[in-house]
């Protein structure tokens, strides 16, 4: 990741195990029609989704709830999605 913040720039790394998902398979995040990907969608809100589907959509919240400080990192974003999901 590169981030910007005015003139700063700071570059790193999100390493997905590090944030406690592993055993991510690359199908798990395989696209398809759009009536295939709805139902996925479906599924992770549900909290029925494929593994790796769902540290996708996790990981992207965070990184947005992140940018749009609202948290002061990734992980302390990744929580709040967490718990926005379950709800």
């Amino acid at each position: 990741m590169i981030e910007l913040r005015g003139t700063e720039e700071a570059r790193w790394q999100i390493d997905p195990e590090q944030l406690g998902f592993r055993g991510i398979r690359v199908g798990d995040l395989a696209g398809g029609e759009p009536p295939e990907n709805a139902a996925l969608i479906e599924r992770v809100l549900l909290g029925k989704g494929p593994h790796g589907a769902e540290a996708a959509v996790l990981l992207n919240a965070a990184a947005a709830h992140y940018v749009a400080g609202l948290s002061r990192s990734v992980p302390d974003a990744l929580g709040v999605v967490r718990e926005a999901l379950k709800a």
